[in-house]
Order: structure tokens, then C-alpha cells, then sequence
């Protein structure tokens, strides 16, 4: 017995100092590579300058929610799983839109006017590419002739209702706002499914009682977390709109455009300008990426990280114009078509312009005015429909509620009433009202 354990505990000995000395540094390297993954670090854009050095336009610190399937999603069944899911992102997004903040909405399907799904994208190749990208398919040519076809219903049906790819949401349960919220989430994470260590954003620039609410409760809201942003700001953003153009996130077009260009170094979650100098000066106005190298255990959650290089700020652009010169300029003009528009209206309703008259004789009818002042959101409706709205606002909310309640009983009257005019008639009269 003596000579077998010595035999075996020699064994042993030798075994563990292959395992470590002879071959440990190469089962190491094959097991980091196993872990070890790399994970962007986005720079800071550059800043927008006038001539004399007054900003235009801006980055400013914010936070947003994030949520990474770090493992404690975890259940028996997959169906278990959709459901821990579902329920943190609803209880996050009840909390962001109490507090006034909203949902990060890039999914390409929206809910209408009707009260139905649509696409946000006109028919062609984007609208193709995405679902092939939901039906899990390379290419649009392997789409069936059923799938091509799809509706922004079956996207959704498929989306939240399919047995194997679907994230089990009740449709019946939840209105259809609700819904594409809940399903924008869930999409955004099955894109990210294979770098699990990557969060998603659900909301962005958050108020400071949003952070303090979701911290408050991030004992029970798992894979939830806060992390800092950077938001491109314009402080005198009405006057420069159409030079400086905007930010927004990278489309998958832009993508495949800006990664043939030179020294491009763009991914699929980027901010790009989109238009005006923003756009044309972007590749200068891009920062750096850096680099960290982070070790993820079986399921994706991260265990440790490691900063390789840090990320670097774009390069500051200094435009040739004045900013108080065009602020200066931009009033003059509003000044005079001001002008222009007060000589022009007219205490009169339903005008109709005479197409063979001159236009220097055109006139602008009141209700065009009120429709403008409306339709443009500078008379809120929500507000004067408050208690605490002023004395004006609440007479014209009350006269409002009694023309629509007069219109409504119109229509229903012309609905019903079997000997109605021909619905030519019906028509003009829907336009009057």
C-alpha cells in the first residue's frame, strides 16, 4: 500500500507541475481568449466655436439606465426568464416616465394615429433588411415570399408571441405603446445576446430624481444600472439649427457608407452627425476610441476589467461666422416676417384665395392662425385643459370641449341616418368641421 500511494501521490505531483509549470502558460493564453473580450471606450465630441471663440455647440454630462443580461435573469425555463425580463423593464420605464423622462425609441416600428403598427421606414431595401434581421436571416434572399411580405403586425405577433424567438409578451395585456416600448428593450438586448457584457441604454439625459429612483430600488430592478453619458448640446440652438445640423445614432446605411472611408473607425452604436457641419465635419469632430479589456465568466457578466487605452476628445472646430452677428441677423429677418404676417391676416374664417388673383393680395385667415398657433405647440391643449390654467385659457378650452362635443354628435347623426346625402356632401360637411 505504501509503494501504490507513493506511486500515485508521484503521479499527482507530476500532473500538477505540467498543468503549471511545463504547460501552464499556454492553457492560460486558452482560456483567456475564452473570457477575455474587448470593449469599446467612446470619445468625447469635439466642440463647435464661432470666430471669436463663443461655444455653439456643446457636450454636457448626463446619465442614463442601462440594462445587461449579467446573469441574475436566470430562471428554470425560458419562458420564467421572459417574464423577470419583462417585468424589470416595465417597473424601469414606469419609474423613468413618472419622473417626466422618456424611452430611448430607435425600433422601426411605431404605433399610428389609427391606433395600429407601422413601419417607421418607407418600403425598399431598409424596411427588407430589418426583417430579415428579426427573422434571424443573413441575407434578404433567404426571406420566404411570406416573410418579405410581412406586416408590422406580424413583426410584432413574431416578436413577442413566437414560440422559440419571441420574448413572451401579452399583447392583449398592455397597450400598443406599451407594447413597442417593452419590445424596443427586448429587440436591442437579443441584438447584443452574443456580447452580453455590452449594456443597452433604455433611457438617456435623465433627471436627477430619475438616478435617485432607480438606485433606490436597484436592489429589485436586476441587471439595471446608471451609467454617465455625454449629450451634444446647443445653447443658442434656434439660430444655428440649419448650419450646425444634428447628432443622432449611426443607421446601418451610414454605417456601410462611413466604414469604406479612410482611417474610418465607426461601429454600429455610434453618434453621427446628420446633418449640416455636424455631418460634413464629422471624422474630425469624432473622438478616439479607447480600449478596455474585460474577463466574463459562462454566462457574460463581467469579473474583471482592464483599461488598455484611454479614450481621447475630438478636435474643436472654429467656424469664420459671428455668433452675435447671426443672432443679430436672424431677428432682423423674424422681425420682418413678423411684419409681413400682421399686415397680411385678416379677422375672417374659411378663405379660400382666388388661384388667378396676385399673390401680393393673398390674406392669411384668423383660423389659420389659431391652427398654426396649435398645430406648432406654442398653445399647449394639455395645459389649458388644467384646473390651474388662466382665466382666457380655460374659456377657450370650455368652448373647445362644447365644438367637439357638437361635432362628435354631427358625425354620429350622419353615421346613423340611413337617408343621408351622398357622402360627397357628408365629406364637405366633415371639412367644415
Amino acid at each position: 500500500m505504501i509503494i501504490a500511494f507513493c506511486i500515485l501521490f508521484s503521479t499527482l505531483i507530476y500532473r500538477v507541475f505540467d498543468l503549471q509549470i511545463v504547460n501552464g502558460q499556454n492553457y492560460l493564453e486558452d482560456y483567456k481568449l475564452l473570457i477575455q473580450k474587448k470593449k469599446e471606450l467612446k470619445g468625447t465630441r469635439g466642440r463647435i466655436y464661432d470666430r471669436n471663440g463663443n461655444v455653439l455647440a456643446d457636450n454636457k454630462l448626463a446619465y442614463a439606465v442601462t440594462i445587461e443580461d449579467d446573469g441574475s435573469f436566470d430562471a428554470e425555463t425560458r419562458a420564467e426568464k421572459n417574464d423577470v425580463i419583462n417585468e424589470t423593464i416595465l417597473n424601469v420605464i414606469d419609474i423613468v416616465e413618472s419622473n417626466g423622462d422618456s424611452i430611448v425609441n430607435d425600433f422601426n416600428i411605431l404605433v399610428n394615429s389609427n391606433g395600429e403598427y407601422e413601419f417607421a421606414m418607407s418600403e425598399g431595401t431598409r424596411r427588407q433588411r430589418f426583417i430579415a434581421d428579426v427573422y434571424g436571416k443573413r441575407t434578404i434572399d433567404e426571406l420566404s415570399t411570406k416573410q418579405k411580405n410581412a406586416t408590422a403586425q406580424d413583426i410584432m405577433d413574431f416578436l413577442c408571441e413566437d414560440e422559440k424567438s419571441g420574448y413572451n409578451i401579452d399583447q392583449k395585456k398592455y397597450d400598443k405603446a406599451t407594447v413597442v416600448k417593452l419590445t424596443t428593450i427586448r429587440y436591442a438586448m437579443h441584438l447584443n445576446s452574443y456580447q452580453k457584457y455590452i449594456p443597452v441604454t433604455i433611457a438617456t439625459d435623465i433627471k436627477d430624481v430619475t438616478v435617485a429612483a432607480i438606485e433606490e430600488h436597484l436592489d429589485t430592478l436586476y441587471g439595471i444600472d446608471i451609467a454617465e453619458d455625454s449629450v451634444r448640446t446647443y445653447p443658442d440652438g434656434m439660430y444655428f439649427a440649419p448650419l450646425l445640423g444634428y447628432t443622432g445614432k449611426i443607421s446601418q446605411s451610414e454605417y456601410e457608407t462611413l466604414s469604406e472611408e479612410k482611417d474610418s473607425n465607426y461601429s454600429l452604436t455610434d453618434i453621427v452627425g446628420k446633418a449640416g457641419i455636424e455631418q460634413s465635419m464629422d471624422q474630425y469632430l469624432q473622438g478616439t476610441k479607447g480600449e478596455e479589456t474585460v474577463y466574463v465568466d459562462n454566462v457574460g457578466k463581467v469579473v474583471e476589467s482592464q483599461k488598455v487605452s484611454a479614450a481621447k476628445a475630438g478636435n474643436d472646430l472654429y467656424l469664420s461666422i459671428d455668433k452675435n452677428l447671426q443672432i443679430a441677423a436672424y431677428r432682423v429677418i423674424e422681425e420682418k416676417l413678423a411684419g409681413i404676417l400682421l399686415s397680411k391676416i385678416q379677422n375672417i374664417m374659411n378663405y379660400t384665395p382666388d388661384p388667378e388673383s396676385d399673390s401680393k393680395n393673398v390674406i392669411i385667415p384668423i383660423d389659420d392662425v389659431y391652427f398654426a398657433l396649435i398645430n406648432n405647440s406654442i398653445l399647449d391643449m394639455d395645459h389649458i385643459a388644467l384646473a390651474e390654467a388662466g382665466a382666457n385659457e380655460q374659456a377657450i378650452y370650455g368652448a373647445f370641449q362644447v365644438r367637439l362635443e357638437q361635432s362628435l354628435a354631427e358625425l354620429s347623426a350622419q353615421l346613423s341616418n340611413p337617408q343621408a346625402l351622398h357622402i360627397v356632401n357628408f365629406q364637405k360637411k366633415c371639412r367644415r368641421i
